[in-house]
């Protein structure tokens, strides 16, 4: 019966304390007892019971600083996420358009919640990247540019393509040729274009990612667009276009109203140069075309002499067919290519060039 009491005085114990410990009781007056009783508590499991209660124990007592250190993790990576500011489109919605315009090439990757970044060439202008926002800036501001390999990629690794100036207004970044072509090959690489500057906060940042998904898809269409373009080795400040009628060098009175405005221009600007250049439609051979708009182009610079702009400032081209601005064979694409066009530019004339169009890009 010595077991029997040694298992319901220790639940005693363990329910109301030491009222019914079975060190109070008689069995376990002599040192007798008490070895006869440590073979029944080993059966029992008392003892291991006791060690695992100290474990618990133990376990209750690391238990806060657990619960606060898993806090303090919680609001320092709260902290981080509200600092940073991310503007991307996902990998699966990602799409890059294309816009043929007759005058420029256009290609923009829409960025959810943000607006557009644009890809823009024209005639005679480098390469442009522009950021569009659908909500002006506030302020003008400082951006660094970079790129990075994004998560699905590996290998590669980033660098820094410099910094940027952030203006106000809807349109807050406008990159030069060269920051622009380091964003496009980077892109056609597979890597990711990022622009991040300084938010409203202190503590904050703003983070485009600009994503090369289908970048590759829609390129050949943009490359062969630019190819269209009329390759210009100057950066025109200023354009005007002079029509003729079918086999015709005379100026209209509507050309000459144009001119009287280039001869404005010029005077008002100072130093400048005024590039001309012919145009004929495509209907008959081409040497026919090339001399006529030769021809047209050489009028127009007898005109410009006749109201006092010097001869030296004035440069003569001359394409023929195969610079049309409106592509088409019918009667209002040929109205739109028989024509001179009129740049006004500051840069200087370059050295050696041939009175032709340049060659292609």
């Amino acid at each position: 019966m010595k077991p029997v009491l040694v298992v319901a005085g220790t639940m005693a114990r363990d329910r109301g304390g030491m009222q019914g410990s079975i060190w109070n009781s008689e069995a376990a007056a002599s040192v007798g007892g008490r070895r006869a009783l440590r073979p029944a508590l080993d059966r029992t499991g008392i003892r291991p019971l006791r060690g695992r209660m100290k474990v618990m124990v133990a376990r209750r007592r690391s238990f806060p600083w657990l619960l606060c250190l898993c806090l303090l993790a919680l609001l320092r990576a709260g902290e981080a996420g509200a600092a940073l500011q991310p503007y991307r489109a996902s990998w699966e919605a990602s799409r890059w358009q294309l816009d043929t315009a007759p005058r420029q090439c256009v290609l923009s990757h829409p960025i959810p919640h943000l607006g557009s970044v644009r890809f823009e060439q024209r005639p005679g202008h480098g390469l442009r990247f522009t950021l569009h926002v659908d909500q002006p800036q506030p302020g003008e501001r400082t951006a660094r540019l970079y790129v990075q390999p994004p998560p699905w990629r590996h290998q590669g690794a980033g660098r820094s393509l410099g910094e940027a100036a952030l203006q106000r207004g809807k349109v807050p970044l406008q990159l030069g040729n060269a920051q622009s072509l380091a964003f496009f090959h980077e892109l056609e690489q597979g890597m990711q274009a990022v622009i991040a500057f300084s938010g409203a906060g202190p503590a904050e940042e703003t983070q485009i990612t600009v994503q090369p998904v289908r970048f590759r898809e829609v390129l050949p269409a943009f490359l062969a667009c630019t190819a269209k373009l009329m390759y210009l080795d100057f950066e025109p400040l200023a354009e005007h276009r002079i029509h003729f009628a079918t086999n015709s060098v005379r100026l209209s009175r509507a050309a000459r109203r144009v001119l009287e405005q280039v001869v404005r221009d010029y005077r008002k600007r100072g130093k400048m140069r005024i590039v001309l250049g012919g145009h004929a439609d495509a209907r008959g051979k081409p040497e026919y075309n090339m001399a006529l708009s030769r021809r047209r182009a050489t009028m127009v610079s007898r005109y410009l002499r006749s109201r006092g702009v010097p001869a030296g400032a004035i440069e003569v081209r001359y394409f023929g067919d195969t610079r049309p601005r409106k592509p088409g064979n019918d009667p209002r694409a040929w109205s739109e290519n028989r024509r001179v066009t009129v740049w006004l530019t500051a840069d200087p004339k370059p050295a050696g060039r041939l009175p032709v169009a340049a060659a292609r890009r």
